[in-house]
């Protein structure tokens, strides 16, 4: 009998999509480094959006929002669809610890808000499990690796 994709899929036999030695998950600086340069973009194209809305017109408020919206999808956009500029200086990547691809746009908008609202706070557990997956990890099912090259 011919084992067809469905079979497979159905294996129990799940491979191994994480990293197995410590070392391969990023130490906080590097989650640090990456944020901060993040930080920046998103800070950047914020600026630049509502300048932008500014000439436009200077009293449109809900134009200005829309930018502040905009500059602030930077992060979760990058996430699923790719890296952030932070990600791809520091060698790192977001991964869904469910499939080990990209997080959806759900899971990567859901990080990026328990990020924002916690702040730096939200990097307390790294060092309390073996994946130092972060607060914001936890919260939307993803973990940060190291790029294997």
């Amino acid at each position: 009998m011919q084992e067809t994709n469905s079979d497979i899929s159905n294996n129990n036999e799940t491979p191994s999509i994480f990293p197995t030695r410590n070392e391969e998950y990023p130490s906080l600086l590097k989650r640090v480094q990456s944020t901060f340069v993040d930080g920046i973009m998103t800070f950047s194209i914020i600026g630049v959006l509502v300048a932008v809305a500014s000439k436009i017109n200077d009293e449109n408020i809900p134009l200005k929002v829309t930018a502040i919206v905009i500059g602030a999808s930077y992060e979760p956009l990058m996430l699923s669809f790719s890296k952030t500029l932070g990600q791809r200086i520091t060698s790192l990547r977001t991964r869904s610890m469910e499939t080990g691809k990209r997080p959806n746009l759900f899971s990567s908008y859901l990080r990026y808000i328990v990020k924002c609202m916690l702040g730096w706070i939200s990097f307390l557990t790294i060092h309390s499990n073996p994946e130092r997956r972060a607060i914001h990890d936890f919260a939307s099912g993803t973990v940060v690796i190291k790029n294997q090259s």
